[in-house]
């Protein structure tokens, strides 16, 4: 070695700069193996308005990670449930951690958000709690509610109209 370095002193040079690419190809071809295999799609569900909100990351690979709701960036425990670790089918795993939400007040709800994460990784997935993120099994039943709640209400104005007019009509001798 010592030999080649004297005979082609900008020898070193071009390992050094060999190596530098190296790294940076090994560094971009990490990244895009981690976004190929890390399918976990993170999200908030709740069965009824009363129940827990549930955060749950689904199509993670491998099994160890850590999921929990944190209130200022601090990690709860009261009023949290953990869940553990589950299979899928496909051979990922998933998982979920509940939040019990009713005694949290509406301008409080953007203080509290769920983290998941990989054991042994910085980086995390981090999901606000936001009404309109939850999912719910409630959603077209809903809807249907809120049409005929208003169905009735238009027809309760028509009716009391209706009485007004007719007791007008009444009133003024028509």
């Amino acid at each position: 070695m010592s030999k080649l370095l004297e005979d082609d002193p900008h020898h070193m040079q071009w390992l050094n700069n060999k190596c530098l690419i190296n790294r940076l190809d090994f560094k971009a071809t990490i990244m895009t193996l981690k976004q190929r295999f890390n399918q976990s799609n993170v999200s908030l569900l709740q069965k009824t308005h009363f129940s827990l909100v549930t955060c749950h990351a689904t199509g993670f690979y491998p099994d160890r990670a850590l999921m929990f709701w944190r209130k200022d960036g601090e990690e709860l425990h009261e009023g949290a449930e953990k869940g553990e670790i589950l299979p899928n089918n496909d051979g990922t795993f998933q998982m979920s951690v509940g939040l019990n939400v009713s005694s949290v007040t509406g301008e409080d709800w953007r203080r509290y958000d769920c983290v998941f994460q990989f054991s042994g990784l910085k980086d995390c997935i981090t999901t606000k709690l936001d009404r309109a993120l939850i999912r719910t099994n409630q959603g077209s039943f809903g809807l249907y509610i809120g049409i005929a709640i208003g169905a009735v209400l238009m027809l309760l104005a028509v009716l009391v109209c209706a009485v007004f007019v007719t007791k007008r009509r009444i009133s003024s001798g028509e």
